[in-house]
């Protein structure tokens, strides 16, 4: 009997000493798996469609709080005009998750058609800060936002332009939130974002009016007007937008889903043809 009751006590104390281990390791953390590989143990902030996960700073809970409810209307919006949500993140959630990490696929690295969106440390300070300090908003999320709800590519196509123009499409989606939220944005590649968007719409209005829809005229127009490809990409879906709203976004959006182009000159006729 005295044995068993040892025991008993040896059990007890083995208990209560893996119960103090648990309890004194920090539950504050979530392991998460970069884009790139290797694990970071990242502290945590949650909204309604978000999970931000960042290393333990001095970001004021409440400012993050604020800022995460703008990303949530942004989350929102790109689901309503998209009709659908990102497939989950590899990390099984159902939140879309917002990883602030030491380095990857540039300033900024969004998931293709999934939930996952990392940004640099050295960024994140510089859209914290701004947002505090002036109360504008870094387009950096809303662009990675756009990769996330990229859903209209044929599986069985390799073009070699479906880069600028799945990129095209984030920047078009970034624009269109970006205006939809009413946000005052921050500058972009050190230009007041007004004056971004003002300059693209320009150089889209002397285009327009030197193709009058030839589409042999087309490719030399678009070179000359838009050398970033990217660009030229993104007004088209912003002429559409300024033309017919957000119900021809939509409606265009499900028939990409259903019938995806095949062919560079497929995607300029979806755009081209005047329908909403």
């Amino acid at each position: 009997m005295l044995k068993s009751n040892k025991i008993s006590k040896e059990l007890q104390l083995i208990f209560i000493l893996l119960l103090t281990m648990s309890q004194s390791c920090s539950s504050d953390y979530i392991q998460y798996p970069q884009f790139k590989g290797g694990n970071l143990n990242l502290s945590y902030q949650n909204s309604e469609h978000i999970l931000l996960l960042l290393p333990k700073s001095n970001y004021n809970a409440d400012t993050l709080a604020a800022l995460l409810i703008v990303y949530d209307r942004a989350y929102e919006l790109a689901s309503e005009v998209s009709g659908r949500e990102p497939d989950p993140s590899p990390m099984g959630m159902d939140k879309l998750p917002l990883a602030i990490v030491p380095s990857t696929c540039g300033s900024g690295c969004g998931r293709l058609g999934r939930k996952g969106i990392e940004i640099t440390e050295e960024k994140f300070e510089r859209i914290y800060d701004q947002f505090v300090k002036d109360g504008v908003y870094d387009h950096l999320f809303f662009y990675e936002l756009g990769r996330n709800f990229w859903f209209y590519e044929a599986s069985d196509v390799k073009l070699k332009e479906m880069d600028e123009i799945r990129t095209g499409f984030a920047v078009f989606l970034r624009d269109m939130l970006l205006s939809e939220l009413k946000l005052n944005a921050a500058p972009i590649n050190n230009k007041p974002y007004q004056k971004y968007m003002e300059d693209k719409k320009e150089q889209w209005r002397k285009m327009s009016e030197a193709w009058n829809h030839n589409h042999h005229d087309l490719e030399n127009l678009r070179k000359k007007h838009f050398p970033k490809p990217t660009q030229f990409w993104s007004m088209l879906w912003w002429e559409r937008y300024k033309k017919f709203g957000m119900g021809s976004i939509h409606k265009t959006l499900q028939t990409l889903q259903q019938h995806p182009p095949k062919s560079e000159t497929d995607w300029l006729k979806r755009f081209t043809q005047n329908s909403r």
